[in-house]
C-alpha cells in the first residue's frame, strides 16, 4: 500500500488559506496573489477536497464575494486586467463572449497567437497549465 498524501483542505480551510496568501491593499488597488500561479499569471490554489487539479482563486474570490457559485457559461473578469489581482471589487462575471469583447476592447486579444485567454471547457478551474 501507497503513502498517504497530505489530507485535503476543508472549505474554510481553502479559504484562510487564500487570505493568508494575498496582499490586501486600499480598496481601489489590486491586491497580488502571493502563492502559486499559471503560466499566465493567475493565482492558483491546490484543494483535492474539491478539484483534482488547481483552482483558480479569481473564480473563488468572486463566489465568495456573490455569495453563490458560478455557473456553467460564467467567468470571473479582471476589471483591472492583473491576472494575480484578488480584489473583489475588481472581479465581474461575465461569460466567455464578454471576455474576450473585453480583451479585444482593450487590446488584450491576440488574433492568430497564443493569448492568456486560451483554455478549454473541459477544465473550468484550470485553464492554463501551473508554474513549477
Amino acid at each position: 500500500m501507497g503513502k498517504a498524501g497530505p489530507k485535503p483542505y476543508t472549505w474554510p480551510q481553502v479559504l484562510v488559506s487564500i487570505d493568508a496568501r494575498t496582499q490586501v491593499g486600499q480598496s481601489d488597488q489590486c491586491w497580488p496573489w502571493l502563492g502559486g500561479k499559471t503560466t499566465a499569471g493567475y493565482a492558483t490554489i491546490n484543494a483535492r477536497a474539491f478539484a483534482d487539479q488547481p483552482l483558480l482563486v479569481h473564480r473563488i474570490v468572486l463566489e465568495r464575494k456573490l455569495g453563490r457559485r458560478l455557473v456553467k457559461g460564467e467567468e470571473a473578469m479582471h476589471t483591472c486586467d492583473n491576472p494575480p489581482c484578488l480584489n473583489p471589487g475588481h472581479l465581474r462575471v461575465g461569460s466567455h463572449a464578454d471576455n474576450m469583447r473585453d480583451a479585444k476592447a482593450k487590446g488584450r486579444l491576440k488574433i492568430g497567437g497564443r493569448t492568456s485567454a486560451t483554455w478549454t471547457k473541459d477544465k473550468p478551474y484550470n485553464r492554463h497549465a501551473v508554474q513549477a
